[in-house]
């Protein structure tokens, strides 16, 4: 019963935390029109997308590792390495030659991956800025068409700021970093259990890393 007490005391200040910010997050993109926020959600998807390639070019590193372990231990590829090297119809070729072939795959998709990231980016940006313009707009409307009375309920400084830093802090500051903060959180689970399935070697040497980033990304989330 103590237990249960101490836990109930601790987590249920967070979780009304977590349930505030929510709220505050919600309401930020309510200032957006439905077909901005859809826009945003294609920019999400296209992020998720990404991961995958993220994916595939440490699939090919992790690749490369282990021809070079069965090269120097003289022996011949195995198990889902003979599937992927026949696959590229390299299987014949000699070690160099597979190791090459599968370090310039590798090197295209992570480069592929970061350039098109880079470009997702600053078109997001983009539009954030151009959202945080027309909301400008909008507040400024408003203060014009309203009457004195209205406006002095709020001082000048107040007013100053919601029409510059405090939109702008909720289109890049709020929206946008929801939006990478989610698509990062996609990028850790998809490499966690992509090379879970598919190289658990990697993984066992990569799981503490993973771990710390995971309870960073959770205190973030909590502070």
């Amino acid at each position: 019963m103590n237990l249960a007490k101490s836990l109930k005391r601790y987590f249920l200040p967070k979780i009304s935390k977590i349930k505030e910010k929510s709220m505050v997050i919600r309401n930020c993109f309510v200032l957006l029109s439905k077909k901005e926020v859809a826009r945003l959600k294609i920019v999400t998807l296209a992020q998720l997308i990404l991961a995958f390639l993220d994916l595939a070019g440490v699939i090919a590193i992790g690749l490369i590792g282990t021809l070079s372990v069965y090269g120097i231990q003289s022996r011949s590829p195995s198990g889902q390495l003979v599937w992927i090297l026949d696959f590229f119809k390299i299987s014949d070729w000699n070690l160099q030659s597979q190791v090459a072939i599968i370090g310039l795959v590798a090197a295209t998709v992570l480069i592929s991956k970061t350039l098109t990231s880079a470009w997702i980016n600053r078109r997001t940006i983009l539009f954030l800025s151009n959202r945080s313009a027309d909301i400008s707009i909008r507040i400024i409307r408003k203060l014009v068409f309203s009457n004195l009375e209205q406006i002095r309920i709020r001082s000048r400084f107040e007013n100053i700021f919601a029409v510059t830093t405090g939109v702008q802090s909720i289109t890049s500051g709020v929206i946008g970093t929801v939006i990478n903060l989610f698509a990062d959180i996609f990028l850790i689970l998809i490499m966690f259990f992509g090379l879970f399935r598919s190289v658990p070697s990697i993984l066992k040497i990569n799981s503490p890393a993973y771990k710390w980033t995971g309870i960073a990304f959770i205190s973030a989330i909590s502070i």
